[in-house]
């Protein structure tokens, strides 16, 4: 019989895989600062990394033709070494530390999906790229929520929305494999916590894609300024915790 504990985790899997269907990203930024009030962080990033690894594999098959390497590459140069040290990070720091992190990375996720520059602000990738990267995989690697400083870097190069989407899609999908092998690698991702990521997969997948459909008729804006308003009260809730 399931426990509380795993029916909240499925409820709080639900509503981030919502929140991806409807914007095609920000399942870290939601799940993570929810799971570390049932779990341990560790635990929590360990869930988070598991249940979106298919949602994010699935993004980018979808854009797989137009995928820009080139654009990609630099993020990555920085990115996978430091996701890795941001593993060590959360193997050994402090987890006050940590949740300021998290909470610091939310509210810049929050400043993310509210602006977006109407003209391009940089025009090559080296060396804003490999900041990006850097930022956004070590953050990633400690708090499985490293989105907010690659997504503001696609924001500032002025690419469209389909342009976005491949390199949003491909990184996560890239960096989410990787997190997983250094969570193992470190010790981190135990069987009990692994085998409830493995069964809440499947309704990631299936509400993932049902958001897609429901949602496309839905204000996009109400919904985004909803979660804004989610995303600002959990990072408030884990700096006074």
């Amino acid at each position: 019989m399931p426990t509380v504990q795993a029916l909240i985790a499925l409820l709080i899997t639900v509503v981030a895989s919502l929140v991806v269907g409807v914007t095609g990203f920000g399942y870290g930024l939601i799940a993570t600062p929810l799971y570390a009030n049932l779990m341990p962080l560790s635990e929590a990033v360990v869930l988070v990394t598991i249940t979106s690894l298919p949602l994010m594999v699935q993004n980018a098959l979808t854009v797989r033709i137009a995928i820009p390497w080139r654009e990609i590459w630099p993020l990555l140069l920085t990115s996978l070494p430091a996701s890795a040290l941001g593993t060590i990070m959360l193997a050994h720091s402090n987890t006050e530390l940590l949740r300021i992190i998290l909470a610091a990375t939310t509210l810049l996720g929050c400043v993310v999906a509210l602006w977006a520059p109407k003209r391009a602000l940089i025009h090559q990738a080296y060396p804003w790229a490999c900041l990006a990267g850097l930022l956004g995989g070590f953050i990633g690697g400690a708090v499985a929520a490293g989105g907010p400083p690659v997504v503001l870097y696609c924001l500032l190069r002025g690419w469209n929305k389909t342009q976005v989407k491949a390199i949003l899609s491909v990184y996560f999908a890239c960096t989410t494999i990787w997190r997983l092998l250094q969570l193992i690698l470190n010790h981190i991702a135990t069987w009990p916590v692994v085998r409830m990521g493995l069964i809440m997969m499947v309704p990631a997948m299936l509400v993932c894609y049902l958001g897609t459909l429901v949602f496309r008729r839905m204000s996009t804006t109400i919904f985004r300024y909803a979660t804004i308003i989610l995303l600002v009260a959990m990072a408030v809730n884990l700096i006074v915790q």
